[in-house]
């Protein structure tokens, strides 16, 4: 790939990655740090590169947010609870709660197959639509809607499964 035709391919990448970048870390700044990385990495291998480097270009970015969160969370010190006020303890259990959820969720998710994850992951932690998802993932848009919604449908059951036990059913009176 010529410097010019990386340019051009840059200018209509870019906003695409912002996106990705923006919906991952939601913080202007970070996201344009990241962007800026991926495609300084792309530029020094761009004689290697297609014409069409947009899933190349996308995964490396969602690469480099979760480099960038991993990097985040162990700079994140949280104080002891019996330090804390009371209005600041309660957002501290809040967050617990918020990550046990999140957790929960995570494994739900590693029940379904591998592409019902991959599916489930794009439209609901990076916040992309059926259309950006069919261009990702080269299914078509419609086959995509159909995909997502057997995957939550199966994530939904698994989430009642994993909440319930195996139902209200076996709930004692």
């Amino acid at each position: 790939m010529t410097s010019e035709e990386f340019e051009h391919m840059a200018i209509g990448l870019r906003p695409q990655l912002l996106h990705i970048a923006m919906n991952f870390c939601h913080d202007e700044d970070d996201a344009e740090d990241i962007v800026q990385e991926v495609m300084l990495r792309l530029w020094m291998r761009r004689d290697k590169l297609d014409h069409d480097v947009t899933s190349l270009a996308c995964k490396a970015t969602r690469n480099m947010c979760v480099s960038w969160w991993r990097k985040e969370q162990v700079r994140c010190v949280v104080p002891l609870a019996e330090d804390l006020p009371l209005e600041e303890s309660r957002q501290t259990d809040d967050q617990l709660m918020m990550d046990e959820q999140i957790k929960l969720l995570q494994q739900c998710i590693a029940q379904l197959s591998r592409s019902q994850q991959r599916l489930i992951r794009l439209k609901l932690f990076e916040g992309l639509d059926t259309q950006e998802i069919a261009a990702i993932t080269g299914i078509t848009p419609r086959s995509v809607i159909v995909m997502l919604s057997a995957a939550k449908q199966k994530l939904m059951e698994t989430l009642v499964e994993r909440t319930w036990g195996q139902g209200p059913s076996t709930i004692d009176n």
